[in-house]
């Protein structure tokens, strides 16, 4: 049998302090850049990005997450600067601070990420919007316009000055400058597999472009600093104080608290797929921002938040603790207060060009097509978002957002549909639910029922029926008994319409025909394992599907189960085949998740006859893919709070590979009974050898990684 391979977590600062060399690099032209875009001197990015990694890396929550200036602040931060003036940011982020702390302590941090999809992706779409917008005049050493429509529909011109050299402007040579930038940044994306992660792709480019003003002294504008780093600190004075009187200020704290604290616990639950060491505590979280916050705001910096990119690039680069990001905060802090001079021959058009790249990677990773599948809604309410945020502004973007996101859920569970059709040649009526059926819309589904002639044969479809709760329910089931003691034959189909019911805390495709099927044969006692396997998604795969395409068929039914984003699940699946962590037994994969949004387990099988073969692939398998074709896939999703339970099943499903027969039989299955009557056959388990992993620390008394089979 295959072993699995665990990561090494044994003590040591070494992988954490190369960590945080990658992501002090990656810091430097990122804070810089941010803070141009939001109106502000480059050095309060430094500052914001050195507080992020000491102060908020030793009391957040998230161990490898940093915390730093944010692209999806800076439109926030602009807003404010030129309404309110640069002497009110400090005390706005100081309230913003505080308010976070108390949602912290109020243990608030898990509703923070209780916001639809859409509207988290049409408020990124629209940031990435109004930074590619405004950075695009920066680029061509020009000033950004007070709005986002005026820099949107001020592009073309943007674009004339770039391309035609006038005398005494400069805005050509700049634009070369930038347009070097975002070559760089193009070529080394594509070339990443052939680069070493210590040379970030920012980075790189803001050197090559720095390089080439210097050498070709091109008159352009660069970075300043205005003295030293302390220069740049302003504490609170009396006049911003003041200025907390000011609904708008005041306003403007609450957004800032909100939509940092939102994206600070997104790229923490993003943190959390890239790697199997402890799970991010939420509260904590939100805590450690709130004090990071508070003294970026004493020392009237930029907020700070959660950065997927260098939180990206700190779990790349192998950061194991939170040591990492406090070691990468401290360096940042030596390397500015050393060698200010350096940083300031950097051209302003290069890190413009740097943010156009970010704006234009914010917009272009929203997935319409994925959006699309769960209905045209959802589209509807990304774009709204984004039409809204460019505009008006963030705030009312994201209040409209919501709003539609909160009508949409209402209609969804107040819109049910009862559709009667009459066969008098055979006396018989067939009645068909659609939408769901809640006490909001009892009267109606009541009324329906009761119109009915008597004398004839009901018979109740629930096929297009999303959701049943208990009123309903028990009003069907009232309704049966008066119509069956009136003679009437009424045919409801009560298990499938029990499922409507649990829907979230049920199995994947409930098929009563299979399930019968499968009791009758002996081989259900309808234990966890039992029920997943009984009522499993299966499908058969392509010759030339490849293991991501089926990771990608599979997650789109167990997503629609565990109201989950399909990407994120084929990406957490695959980050841990990478750490070698998806276990592989003669020829059967077992990807396997934990998810806190189900109460049983769900299951989805995958058959591919031909094989996938992924053993050239060993770079995507932690450095040891199966040599044998994979022919099948059970992908397993168990509750978060119950460890025992997960590893139950995956010892059941290894135990089926013990007699040797099970492959054979399983690609000579002809169809979807006998597939299941493969995992259903051979009962027992086999001993599982565990490794290191917090998850499951409660079983072994100790720190645990992943599953070994031996």
């Amino acid at each position: 049998m295959t072993e699995n391979r665990n990561i090494d977590v044994r003590p040591g600062l070494g992988p954490d302090l190369s960590a945080a060399m990658v992501v002090m690099l990656v810091s430097i032209p990122l804070s810089m850049g941010i803070a141009i875009a939001s109106g502000v001197p480059p050095a309060y990015g430094l500052i914001t990005a050195i507080v992020g990694g000491v102060v908020t890396g030793l009391l957040g929550g998230c161990q490898l997450q940093i915390t730093g200036p944010s692209a999806g602040l800076a439109v926030i931060v602009m807003d404010l600067v030129n309404r309110h003036g640069l002497g009110s940011l400090g005390m706005v982020v100081l309230v913003a601070g505080a308010l976070q702390i108390v949602a912290g302590r109020l243990r608030l941090g898990q509703w923070f990420r209780a916001v639809s999809p859409a509207v988290i992706r049409g408020m990124l779409a629209g940031i990435g919007v109004l930074i590619f917008a405004s950075q695009f005049h920066v680029m061509v050493d020009d000033a950004p316009k007070s709005t986002g429509l005026q820099n949107i529909t001020t592009i073309p011109m943007a674009v004339w000055k770039g391309l035609t050299p006038v005398p005494d402007t400069s805005h050509h040579l700049a634009a070369a400058i930038g347009i070097l930038t975002l070559v760089v940044i193009v070529v080394m994306h594509f070339l990443k597999d052939w680069t070493p992660k210590l040379l970030p792709a920012p980075l790189v480019a803001v050197v090559v472009a720095t390089a080439a003003a210097h050498v070709m002294e091109l008159p352009i504008k660069t970075v300043s600093l205005a003295g030293t780093l302390l220069d740049s600190i302003h504490l609170p004075s009396f006049e911003s104080i003041q200025g907390l009187s000011d609904g708008g200020i005041l306003a403007a704290a609450l957004t800032l608290a909100v939509v940092a604290s939102a994206e600070t616990l997104l790229c923490s639950t993003a943190v959390d797929r890239m790697h199997g060491g402890p799970r991010t505590d939420y509260d904590r979280e939100l805590f450690g921002q709130g004090v990071g916050n508070m003294v970026c705001g004493v020392l009237g910096s930029l907020p700070t938040t959660g950065v997927i990119t260098r939180s990206t690039a700190n779990v790349e680069a192998g950061a194991r603790t939170r040591a990492a990001g406090i070691v990468n905060g401290a360096a940042l802090l030596v390397l500015v207060v050393s060698f200010p001079g350096v940083l300031e021959l950097i051209p302003t058009a290069s890190l413009a060009g740097v943010l156009v790249y970010i704006g234009w990677k914010l917009v272009a990773n929203t997935p319409l097509r994925e959006l699309a599948e769960y209905g045209r809604s959802e589209v509807a309410i990304y774009l709204a978002t984004v039409v809204s945020i460019v505009s008006l502004n963030l705030l009312t973007g994201l209040m409209i957002g919501f709003g539609l996101s909160i009508a949409k859920l209402l209609y969804t569970f107040s819109h049910l549909e009862v559709v009667v059709e009459t066969k008098d040649s055979d006396r018989r009526i067939d009645v068909q639910l659609r939408g769901s059926a809640t006490f909001i819309r009892l009267p109606q589904l009541a009324s329906a029922l009761e119109s009915l002639p008597v004398d004839h044969e009901v018979h109740l479809h629930i096929q297009e029926l999303d959701y049943i709760d208990h009123a309903c329910l028990d009003l069907l089931a009232n309704w049966e008994a008066q119509r069956q003691d009136l003679g009437d034959l009424v045919a409801i189909e009560w298990e499938e319409l029990t499922d409507k019911y649990h829907d979230k805390n049920r199995a994947l495709d409930p098929s009563s025909e299979i399930v019968s099927l499968l009791r009758d044969r002996g081989l259900l006692d309808f234990d966890p394992f039992d029920e997943a396997v009984a009522r499993a998604h299966i499908l058969e795969l392509d010759p030339e599907c490849s293991f991501e395409e089926a990771m990608r068929r599979m997650a789109l039914p167990l997503a629609e189960r565990i109201d989950s984003d399909p990407d994120r699940l084929v990406e957490a699946v695959l980050q841990r085949t990478r750490f070698g962590a998806t276990v592989v037994i003669g020829g059967l994969a077992i990807p396997h998740l934990r998810s806190p949004k189900i109460a049983t387990p769900l299951l989805v099988l995958a058959r591919s006859r031909a094989g996938i073969h992924v053993a050239e692939n060993a770079q995507e398998w932690g450095g040891e893919a199966p040599a044998a074709p994979i022919h099948g896939i059970t992908f397993l999703v168990s509750p978060e709070g119950d460890p025992a339970r997960h590893l139950h099943m995956l010892s059941q499903i290894a135990r089926k590979l013990e007699s040797g027969t099970f492959l054979p039989d399983w690609l000579a299955a002809g169809d979807e009974l006998a597939m299941k009557e493969c995992l259903l056959r051979e009962e027992g388990f086999v001993v599982l050898e565990i490794g290191k992993h917090p998850s499951t620390e409660p079983l072994a008394g100790s720190h645990v990684y992943d599953i070994q089979l031996p």
